[in-house]
């Protein structure tokens, strides 16, 4: 398979689909645009007082928590550093590491990296985030009780066992379900990012 090949199948999965597109409202794109370009750089403080707050060493620790009672990937990357590593480091020395990684602005292009396997130290930075973001989203109480994915304590199987339960009560009582199952194509990618950065800031 040649490099343009490659190309030419990763193009269109990493591009939105056409915003003319029936299925878009075109006026509610474009006010979305507006809104997301009219944010300055830095961006102000969020609304959510977690995406506020610096990194603390209590978030330091609940990764190192985190880490240390689920089954994960010790794969390294160029640095050679483990998650092992990373837990034994007092957390003194790490809170200023990331904190410092965390606030480097993301204007500059010297910032970013090409993809490719993630040390331990990314992936815990990357956490801290995941961490931010979880608390922001709490403290909103933006998530409904439904959303069983990404989220620590909930499993996505459980929406399985609340599908069976209703199975069988609506068969208990001959009662018709009707179930609808969305597989959206491409669905990431398609994700409108002028929305996503409003809804964060």
């Amino acid at each position: 398979v040649s490099l343009q090949q490659i190309t030419d199948s990763f193009i269109p999965c990493m591009n939105p689909p056409d915003p003319s597109a029936s299925s878009f409202d075109p006026t509610h794109i474009a006010a979305e645009d507006t809104r997301a370009h009219a944010i300055p750089l830095p961006s102000p403080p969020a609304i959510h007082p977690a995406f506020n707050d610096p990194l603390t060493l209590d978030d330091i620790s609940s990764i190192q928590s985190y880490l240390k009672r689920t089954t994960h990937s010790n794969s390294t990357g160029v640095d050679a550093a483990t998650y092992d590593l990373l837990i034994n480091i007092d957390n003194d020395l790490l809170l200023p590491l990331f904190q410092c990684a965390i606030e480097q602005y993301s204007t500059q292009t010297c910032n970013y990296r090409a993809i490719a396997l993630e040390s331990c130290v990314l992936k815990f930075a990357s956490l801290l985030v995941h961490h931010k973001l979880c608390l922001a989203l709490e403290q909103s109480n933006t998530i409904p009780p439904s959303q069983n994915g990404f989220l620590e304590g909930y499993h996505t199987n459980n929406n399985t066992f609340i599908l069976r339960t209703i199975i069988d009560k609506a068969r208990a009582r001959g009662e018709t379900i009707y179930l609808v199952f969305v597989d959206i194509s491409n669905a990431f990618p398609s994700t409108n990012q002028s929305s996503l950065w409003n809804k964060l800031s």
